[in-house]
C-alpha cells in the first residue's frame, strides 16, 4: 500500500485506487479523492456527524482499475468514476461507466473463485443520444447506506445532469433525477443539492433535495423530499403545488392591499410561481427536471391558476391590457382551471379599467350556429363599414342600417377573409397545447399540390425550443401536427389569445401581448425562425387581408370573454378596453370579432347574437 487512511474517514472508505488507462502501456496509480481531507487541517467535525465519502472520477478510455489488488475490467465500457466502500464480509464498489451508446451505474465484488477479479453488474443504464458525449463523472456517499453518482452530458452545446441514488447495502437504484439544459443558452437552470437525513424519525435515512433556480437576479429556492419506505423511497408529492401555491397567495395577499402599493411585489410573487411551474411541472411543456425518468405531473393545478389570475390583476393595474387578456383567457386552461373567485377577482380588475364615455353595444341579429362551430377567423368580416357578412352554413350579410337588421343571404359567394395573397392557406384556429401556441392553417384543395393539408405554425417563441432527446437538424420536418406532451393529462384546447389579425405579403400578423410579430408560413413548409417583432412605430406592410384590422394597418381588435380591446397603433400604442353597458345582458362567450374599414365599429358573434360595438 502506498497510503494510509485519513483519520477523519469512516472504516467503510478504503485508501487507495491504482488505475490504468488501456492506450497507457505503463501502469498508473490514482488514490482515492479523500473526502473532508483538506477541511480537517483547520476544523474538526463532531464525532456524530456523517463524513462523506468521494470516489474518484477517471478521464475517457480507461478501462482497468485495481482495488486493493483486485482488478475490475470493463468489456467495451470506460470507467468514469468509482466508489470503494468496505463491507463487513468483502469490498463493494460502486462504478459509474461509458459504454458507446449509455452510462451506466454498476455495483462490483470480487469473484468467489478468483478475489483478484472483480465482477459488475448494471443497477441502472441511461440510453444517450448520439449527439451527446460524457463529460464528467462523479460518485460520493450521502449516508451510511446511500451513494449519489452523477453523470453531466454535453449535448451540441448544451449540458445534461444525471443523478443516481444508491442503496449501498442492498445494492440497488433508489431514485433516478435528470436536470435538463434551458432554452436559452443550454445549461441547466438550477443546481441540486442532495442529502439523506431521517426526516420522519424512524430510523430510516430519507432523501431530500434542494433546489436553487435561477430567477432574474432573485433565486428560487425549494425543496423536493422523498420518504424511504418498505417499497422504496416515496416522493412527497405535495410539491412543488404547495410552494406555487405560497408564492400565489403571497401575490393576492398584496393586492389586496391599497391599490398600487407593491405592486411590483406582487408581480414578482405571481411571476415566480409561474416560473416555478413552467420549469418542474411537465403540462408548462418546458419543464427542466425528470424524476424516475419523467417529468413532474402537476395535473390540475389550481396553485397556478390562482397565480395566473393575480398576474392578470397586475397586468391589469400597470396598464398592460394585451397581456391581461391573454392571461384571462388562460383562465379555461383545463389542466389549470382558475375557481369562481379568481374568475371574480379578475372580472371586477377588468370592471375598473376606464372606457369611452360613449361606448354602446347593440344586439343585431340570432345567429343560428352550433355550439361547436370553429368561427373565430373566417366567419366574421365586414363588406364595408355598413354591412356586416357572417359565414355559416351559408353566406349571409347584415345591414346595420336598418331599423330591424336582419340576416339575408349575399347575392355571390365571398371567400374567406383570413387568408395569403394567393388564397392557397387559411387560418383555422390558435392552440394552446403543453405551454406552446401554435396556429393550425389548412391550404386549399384546389390551389395547393396534394390537396387539403393542415399545416402547424408555432406562434411565439416555443418554451421547449431544446427537445429532449435532442434532435438532428437534418431530422427536422416541417410539422403537420402538434409535438407529443410530455404530460399525457394535457389537453389541447383553442385560445383567443393570441390572436392572428391580418395576413401582410410577408405573413400574418400575430399578436404578442402589447406588440405584434410577422410570421411566415409557406404551404410546403414552416420555418419557425421566420418570425420578427414589428415595432408600434413601424408601418404595417401592405395590402392586409383579414377581419381584425384595419385596411391601413392602424387599427386591430382583440376579443376575449372579459371584453375587447381596440389597439390604435403608433408610437404609443392606445389601447381601449371596450365593455359596454349591457354586455353581461347578451348570453354567451364571444366567439368571433372584426373591426369597420373606416368607422369605430367592431361587430362580435357572443353567444348566438350577432352584436355592433361603437364608441
Amino acid at each position: 500500500m502506498l497510503g494510509t487512511h485519513s483519520k477523519v474517514l469512516p472504516r467503510a472508505a478504503l485508501a487507495w485506487l491504482f488505475a490504468s488507462a488501456v492506450s497507457c502501456n505503463c501502469e498508473r496509480n490514482v488514490p482515492f479523492k479523500q473526502p473532508g481531507a483538506q477541511e480537517t487541517k483547520t476544523k474538526t467535525p463532531p464525532a456524530n456527524e456523517f463524513q462523506p465519502t468521494l470516489g474518484t472520477s477517471f478521464p475517457a478510455k480507461t478501462r482497468r482499475i485495481t482495488i486493493e489488488n483486485t482488478t475490475l475490467s470493463l468489456k467495451g465500457e470506460d470507467v468514469r468514476a468509482v466508489l470503494a466502500l468496505e463491507n463487513p464480509k468483502r469490498t463493494k464498489a460502486f462504478v459509474v461507466a461509458s459504454a458507446q451508446t449509455s452510462d451506466l451505474l454498476r455495483v462490483a465484488q470480487p469473484n468467489h473463485q478468483d478475489p483478484k477479479r472483480f465482477d459488475s453488474k448494471p443497477i441502472h443504464e441511461l440510453a444517450r443520444p448520439e449527439e451527446c458525449t460524457t463529460e464528467s463523472a462523479s460518485i460520493r456517499t450521502l449516508s451510511s447506506r446511500m451513494a449519489l453518482g452523477t453523470v453531466r452530458w454535453s449535448c451540441d452545446r448544451s449540458l445534461v445532469d444525471h443523478h443516481w441514488i444508491a442503496d449501498t447495502k442492498k445494492a440497488q437504484l433508489l431514485e433516478h433525477v435528470s436536470s435538463l439544459p434551458s432554452h436559452q443558452d443550454g445549461r441547466p437552470r438550477f443546481s441540486i443539492q442532495f442529502r439523506a437525513s431521517d426526516a420522519d424519525h424512524n430510523n430510516y435515512e430519507d432523501l431530500n433535495a434542494s433546489l436553487k433556480i435561477e430567477h432574474a437576479d432573485d433565486p428560487i429556492l425549494l425543496e423536493l423530499s422523498w420518504l424511504n419506505r418498505p417499497a422504496g423511497l416515496v416522493r412527497d408529492r405535495g410539491e412543488p403545488e404547495q410552494f406555487i401555491r405560497h408564492l400565489a397567495d403571497e401575490a393576492w395577499r398584496i393586492l389586496g392591499k391599497k391599490p398600487g402599493k407593491d405592486l411590483a411585489k406582487a408581480k414578482a410573487a405571481a411571476e415566480r410561481a409561474l416560473y416555478v411551474h413552467r420549469v418542474l411541472c411537465a403540462e408548462s411543456g418546458a419543464a427542466r427536471l425528470r424524476i424516475g425518468g419523467a417529468y413532474i405531473p402537476c395535473r390540475e393545478s389550481t396553485a397556478t391558476a390562482r397565480a395566473r389570475a393575480a398576474l392578470a390583476a397586475v397586468m391589469i393595474r400597470e396598464g398592460k391590457l394585451h397581456a391581461a387578456l391573454e392571461l384571462s383567457e388562460l383562465m379555461e386552461d383545463p389542466t389549470a382551471r382558475a375557481s369562481q373567485e379568481e374568475r371574480t377577482r379578475v372580472d371586477a380588475e377588468w370592471g375598473r379599467v376606464k372606457q369611452p364615455a360613449t361606448a354602446a353595444i347593440r344586439p343585431l341579429v340570432r345567429a343560428e350556429v352550433g355550439p361547436d362551430a370553429n368561427l373565430r377567423y373566417q366567419n366574421l368580416f365586414f363588406l364595408n363599414d355598413d354591412v356586416i357578412v357572417l359565414r355559416t352554413h351559408v353566406a349571409q350579410q347584415v345591414d346595420i342600417r336598418a331599423d330591424s337588421p336582419r340576416l339575408e343571404r349575399l347575392p355571390r359567394p365571398v371567400s374567406a377573409p383570413l387568408t395569403d395573397a394567393k388564397q392557397t392557406m387559411q387560418i383555422e384556429r390558435v392552440y394552446r397545447d403543453c405551454g406552446s401556441y401554435s396556429a393550425m392553417l389548412s391550404t386549399s384543395p384546389t390551389r395547393v399540390r396534394g390537396g387539403l393539408q393542415n399545416i402547424l405554425v408555432p406562434l411565439s417563441a416555443s418554451t421547449n425550443t431544446v427537445p429532449w432527446p435532442p434532435t438532428k437538424p437534418s431530422a427536422i420536418k416541417p410539422p403537420t401536427r402538434l409535438p407529443a406532451c410530455p404530460a399525457a393529462n394535457t389537453t389541447r384546447f383553442a385560445v383567443a389569445a393570441p390572436t392572428i389579425v391580418a395576413w401582410a405579403p410577408q405573413g400574418f400578423l400575430v399578436t404578442d401581448q402589447e406588440r405584434l410579430n410577422i410570421v411566415s408560413a409557406e404551404a410546403s413548409g414552416v420555418a419557425d425562425s421566420e418570425r420578427v417583432a414589428l415595432e408600434s412605430s413601424a408601418p404595417v406592410p401592405l395590402p392586409l387581408r383579414g377581419s381584425r384590422m384595419t385596411p391601413d394597418g392602424s387599427r386591430y381588435v382583440v376579443e376575449g370573454h372579459v371584453g375587447i380591446l381596440v389597439t390604435q397603433r403608433g408610437s404609443n400604442n392606445k389601447v381601449r378596453f371596450l365593455r359596454p353597458s349591457g354586455w353581461e345582458n347578451i348570453p354567451g362567450l364571444v366567439r368571433a370579432a372584426a373591426i369597420a374599414p373606416h368607422a369605430q365599429r367592431v361587430a362580435i358573434l357572443k353567444g348566438h347574437t350577432l352584436a355592433l360595438i361603437t364608441w
